[in-house]
Formats: structure tokens, C-alpha cells, sequence
């Protein structure tokens, strides 16, 4: 066994002791809740974040709460939930 595999099954006993054995939820989606007072900056935010052209985008943003991104990595969520939040918006994952 090499050091990876090794620090890999530690890893996991140590979440399955933390966790009583059940299932860690390793991807997630990133719900935009409320736009806030400063559309236009969340507007700029989910265009970056998620590739879409402007118009797609605003009506994204104006049909809210709605799924920005789905089925992400938590680092990545976590990321897109603080520069959401960063600019006034509610953001939520699930």
C-alpha cells in the first residue's frame, strides 16, 4: 500500500467514525435564493460563473430562487456561493 492509498483510507475511517457511517454528500447545487439590492453585480457574477450569454443570464437571475450550477464539487459551490454572497445576493446549497 503507498502513501496515498494509505492517507485515502484514513481519510475515509476518519469521516465514516465522524459521521456514524453515513453517506457524505460530495456534490452539491448552487441555488440562487435573492438577487438583493444589486442586480446588475449578481447579473455579472453569474454570467462569469456560469458561461451564459447576458440575456440567458438575466432571465436566470430574474426567475429566482433558482439552480445557478448543479451537481458541483463543494469547493467549487463553496466558491460560487461567496462570490454570489460577496455581492449582495442569498445563496444556498443543496
Amino acid at each position: 500500500m503507498g502513501k496515498a492509498e494509505f492517507l485515502n483510507e484514513l481519510r475515509n475511517e476518519a469521516l465514516e467514525k465522524v459521521t456514524g457511517g453515513s453517506d457524505i454528500k460530495e456534490y452539491f447545487n448552487v441555488i440562487l435564493c435573492d438577487v438583493g439590492t444589486s442586480k446588475i453585480e449578481v447579473v455579472r457574477v453569474v454570467k462569469e460563473i456560469t458561461g451564459l450569454g447576458l440575456k440567458e443570464v438575466k432571465a436566470l437571475v430574474d426567475a429566482a430562487p433558482v439552480a445557478i450550477r448543479e451537481h458541483v464539487s463543494e469547493a467549487q459551490a463553496i466558491a460560487d456561493k461567496c462570490r454570489l454572497e460577496s455581492v449582495g445576493a442569498t445563496v444556498e446549497l443543496k
